[in-house]
């Protein structure tokens, strides 16, 4: 599998939702971020990372949701996709959803 790397937000998409499954506010560095989510996107310094089978990657990118959205006390999850439609590989991966509590 060959996974494009371009930096994290051009394929990266990171959603959060609540209990009602609506997503909270963005803040102004989230919209930012995800008006960079560009997964058909130029590409112009895009490097393959070809991995192995049963080999994985960890993106070293920290994200704290608090910066991506205005959050109050609730039950949310949180759900990340690596979406990149460009070619030779296109792939899109969604992680499952994670659990979180804010009191």
């Amino acid at each position: 599998m060959t996974l494009w790397v371009c930096g994290f937000w051009p394929n990266h998409s990171v959603v959060v939702t609540n209990s009602r499954g609506k997503e909270p506010p963005l803040t102004e560095l989230g919209q930012a971020r995800r008006d960079a989510f560009a997964p058909g996107g130029g590409r112009d310094k895009n490097s393959p990372l070809r991995l192995a089978s049963g080999e994985s990657y960890n993106d070293p990118t920290q994200v704290n949701l608090a910066d991506l959205y205005r959050l109050t006390p609730g039950s949310y999850k949180v759900v990340v996709t690596y979406d990149d439609r460009q070619p030779p590989s296109p792939l899109r991966l969604t992680a499952e959803a994670v659990g979180f509590e804010i009191r």
